[in-house]
């Protein structure tokens, strides 16, 4: 009977080979077996990929054709990085300003037929989709409109120069965290991805790069930290940053 461990297939021919006398050249043998009982499992169960379609579009069918070379190549999650401060091109019914005021184009929208295309496309070659709303960094085409609709400043910095005074790399925008209305509109959104997203237990959140300075140049900011008795310090401000968290948390779950 057969029975070895086998990571590659020079590792296969090496143990069924017999090698050859070095003095006398007989007795050479290949082991051929008819049948053979293969266990073979990766060693890591999250095999994922990002892509990132903010920063630049990628149209569905070139998104599909990653997944079938994900499948190909035993990858098993897809990390959809969908929303930057780029761009926003994500469609929700409920609150349609994001991608008037996020898209490239009106083309370069990825509609929730889209978006349940590619989970369904995912799901039957054996790939979880997770989707990503980045905040409260990297968040500023798209959330622009809030004062038109009288919900104040849902972001602030957006596109502000020079760059490196209000966030890590341009374009600027991060959310506004002392704004009340903002997490009724995240609450929206975070309930249209868990309708397109039904089966996966979860929503990727961002929280990369927060940059203080943006915060600490925004008036807004400003007078409600010295209202509260806050003052502008890293720790009041990684305060104020754990607060959003929680704040969206409570709305997802």
């Amino acid at each position: 009977q057969l029975s070895f461990t086998v990571r590659k297939i020079w590792s296969f021919v090496a143990q069924t080979y017999r090698p050859c006398d070095s003095w006398k050249r007989n007795n050479c043998s290949q082991s051929l077996k008819s049948a053979a009982n293969i266990i073979d499992q990766p060693i890591y169960a999250h095999r994922g990929l990002l892509i990132d379609t903010a920063r630049n579009y990628i149209p569905i069918k070139c998104l599909k054709r990653q997944l079938d070379a994900m499948a190909a190549s035993k990858l098993n999650v897809f990390h959809w990085h969908i929303t930057d401060t780029q761009s926003f091109p994500m469609q929700f019914d409920t609150v349609p300003e994001m991608i008037f005021y996020g898209a490239y184009s009106k083309e370069k929208v990825y509609c929730q037929n889209d978006i349940k295309s590619i989970i369904k496309y995912a799901k039957y070659r054996g790939i979880r989709v997770i989707l990503e709303l980045d905040a409260p960094a990297h968040a500023g085409n798209g959330w622009q409109w809030g004062p038109e609709k009288d919900l104040g400043n849902l972001a602030v910095c957006v596109n502000q120069k020079p760059w490196r005074n209000f966030c890590i790399e341009p374009p600027c925008g991060q959310l506004n965290p002392i704004n009340p209305n903002l997490y009724t509109v995240l609450q929206q959104i975070y309930n249209d991805i868990a309708e397109m997203n039904k089966e996966e237990s979860v929503i990727h959140m961002g929280g990369d790069e927060v940059f203080f300075g943006c915060w600490n140049s925004t008036a807004e900011i400003i007078n409600y930290l010295m209202d509260h008795n806050l003052g502008r310090t890293e720790q009041d401000f990684l305060a104020m940053w754990s607060k959003f968290q929680v704040s969206s948390f409570i709305y997802v779950s």
